[in-house]
């Protein structure tokens, strides 16, 4: 056997993926600073979340009589960027005081599937232990 074989052993770890040699080369010289002035590296725009602040204003300054303002977030979001929403909204909103976040998914789906598919959501938030918070319908 080989030095550094690990006997078939199979680790799975989140945030952990494997690229090709010539990949990791390519991601590891985007990091490294550019001497001058240079194209900025591409990055995927943030998703266009309409922002609300009215709730308990006062009309002239936007704020609220203990010298607060409320801040609300709604709108639609693509499934794709949910975890990214997560990621990086609500620790921004984590420093207000009573965050409070809803959710609300829809899908249309075949009947014979949509029983299983509910059963098994059922646990998954049973699991998560938020049977009182959410609800299927």
């Amino acid at each position: 056997m080989a030095a550094g074989t690990d006997c078939g052993r199979v680790v799975f770890e989140s945030d952990v993926y494997l690229l090709k040699k010539e990949k990791a080369e390519e991601l590891k010289s985007e990091k490294e600073p550019q001497a001058g002035p240079g194209p900025e590296p591409e990055q995927e725009p943030e998703p266009e979340v309409p922002v609300s602040s009215t709730a308990g204003e006062t009309p002239e300054t936007g704020e609220t009589e203990k010298g607060k303002r409320p801040v609300k977030i709604s709108g639609s979001i693509p499934p794709e960027l949910w975890n990214r929403l997560g990621t990086k909204v609500i620790p921004k909103l984590r420093d207000g005081e009573g965050l409070e976040v809803n959710v609300s998914f829809s899908v249309s789906m075949n009947a014979d599937s949509a029983t299983s598919v509910e059963r098994e959501l059922r646990q998954i938030i049973e699991d998560l232990g938020i049977t009182d918070n959410l609800k299927i319908e």
